[in-house]
């Protein structure tokens, strides 16, 4: 780890921000949030918020060839993760985030619902997650990261 990515600490010994694997991120309320994702190839994108987490993942997979068609959510026929339009068999998505290719992402859902869909979406195209990194910051209470 180089001088400029190790962690700072606060008066408790707990980082206020680092990088951490994808696979070991646990949002938490109040907690660290995402500033940057960092994949395998070096390659850095900016992730303001969980959702920009997720949607940056599924931009980079789109980017790099992966998200061609649209992806059905496993036990969910007629619910889409992907899709052509930002709709899914009966009802659009409520949040959707536009892809490179064209196609809509549903970005709608908690932190750990999002960072699971994430996960998901990585091991559907053979991505190890463990080799996609997440920068944490903690946000003040003026909203502002530290």
């Amino acid at each position: 780890m180089t001088t400029s990515e190790q962690s700072t600490t606060t008066k408790k010994d707990e980082p206020t921000h680092r990088w951490t694997s994808l696979v070991d991120v646990f949002p938490q309320f109040d907690g660290p949030e995402p500033t940057v994702v960092r994949f395998s190839s070096g390659e850095k994108r900016e992730a303001g918020t969980w959702t920009d987490l997720y949607g940056q993942i599924g931009s980079w997979l789109a980017r790099h060839g992966k998200i061609k068609e649209p992806v059905q959510m496993p036990a969910a026929p007629g619910r889409f993760i992907v899709n052509t339009d930002p709709v899914h068999a009966i009802e659009r998505f409520s949040r959707s985030f536009e892809l490179p290719n064209g196609l809509w992402l549903e970005v709608d859902g908690r932190p750990q619902l999002l960072l699971d869909r994430a996960i998901m979406l990585l091991e559907m195209f053979e991505i190890d997650p463990a080799s996609v990194d997440v920068y944490l910051e903690q946000r003040g209470q003026d909203g502002w990261i530290r």
